[in-house]
């Protein structure tokens, strides 16, 4: 999750996800979650999955 500033502008707060890979074709770049909403000092759940 970004939190760098909870004012509005380029740098607002957002949920994210991204799939990270050492192959390229496999990796997707950071994706911002629509239609929810998050600040600086919000507290969420983060986990992460390992596929071999």
């Amino acid at each position: 999750m970004s939190t760098t500033s909870a004012e509005k502008g380029p740098n607002d707060d957002y949920a994210w996800w991204e799939v990270l890979s050492k192959d390229r074709k496999n990796y997707l770049p950071e994706m911002k979650v629509k239609n929810f909403g998050v600040r600086a000092g919000d507290r969420v759940f983060a986990g992460t999955s390992y596929y071999a």
